[in-house]
């Protein structure tokens, strides 16, 4: 057993994601999550990078809940007497507080108080809207942004540690907010250096020579080395590819990686 699916929870990523950030096949992740399967130490190391967390953390047993005794819950009794007053009614209390008398029909007056009841369901209505939003929580980063970010960081030539170091925090854990201004902070310090926001090419930025280029790579089994955007390398035998992905067995573990072109700074062919 593992804690992976608590971590995982409580930085808000669904299993999709941290497949796509870790570049694990979703179907040997989903077992890592359910404890159904021993992690093997290469996707554990690309499962703690991308979780901003350590490998011991993740491999730790969880700790079993913590149990609580409930406690009943009593009014002391000069709240009660207070409530009830000394004739039923809300009235004065034996330590002598006057207390406003309640209306005789027992309701209490509202904003609403003699309006329809089309009117009074309009109210409860916004009020309950204005609850929800004040209550949800910020929306998070994109994965749009995340690549965002990664891109500029390149250009500028910083990579993600010194990006986490300059927000306090990493990426993943930003605002939707926040990585709009960190985008806009970045953009006006590239032009500022006088360099392009437009990174330079690479294959695939080339759709329509890309599948004829990864189509003669395949057949030759050809090895490849990719960069990716939060600076991780990998290199190893195409097995397949489709438009937004591309396999490969990876040339240090042998084991299948799915890579995520978005994902991806550069690559390049190995020569042999």
């Amino acid at each position: 057993m593992n804690s992976l699916k608590i971590i995982r929870e409580r930085k808000k990523l669904s299993l999709s994601q941290l497949a796509a950030k870790a570049s694990i096949p979703i179907h040997l992740l989903v077992e890592y999550d359910e404890g159904r399967k021993p992690i093997p130490q290469s996707h554990l190391r690309m499962l703690a990078k991308a979780l901003w967390v350590t490998a011991e953390e993740i491999e730790a047993a969880p700790l079993p809940p913590v149990r609580r005794p409930s406690e009943p819950v009593s009014k002391p009794a000069a709240e009660m007497e207070l409530a009830r007053g000394p004739s039923g009614g809300t009235g004065v209390p034996s330590g002598g507080l006057v207390t406003s008398p309640a209306p005789a029909g027992g309701w209490l007056p509202s904003s609403t108080e003699g309006a329809t009841p089309e009117v009074r369901e309009r109210s409860r209505t916004a009020e309950s809207k204005a609850k929800a939003r004040s209550s949800a929580p910020p929306s998070l980063i994109t994965d749009g942004q995340v690549n965002e970010i990664g891109r500029l960081g390149g250009i500028l030539g910083i990579d993600e540690n010194a990006i986490a170091a300059r927000l306090g925090k990493p990426p993943v854990e930003l605002s939707r907010m926040e990585a709009r201004q960190f985008i806009g902070l970045l953009r006006r310090e590239i032009v500022d250096k006088g360099l392009s926001l437009r990174s330079q090419k690479s294959i695939r930025e080339s759709p329509d020579f890309e599948p004829r280029f990864l189509e003669e790579q395949l057949r030759e089994a050809s090895t490849l080395a990719f960069t990716m955007f939060d600076g991780q390398k990998f290199s190893g035998v195409i097995s397949g590819f489709d438009p937004y992905t591309i396999t490969i067995k990876d040339s240090n573990t042998g084991e299948e990686i799915v890579l995520r072109k978005l994902a991806m700074m550069y690559y390049k062919k190995v020569k042999g």
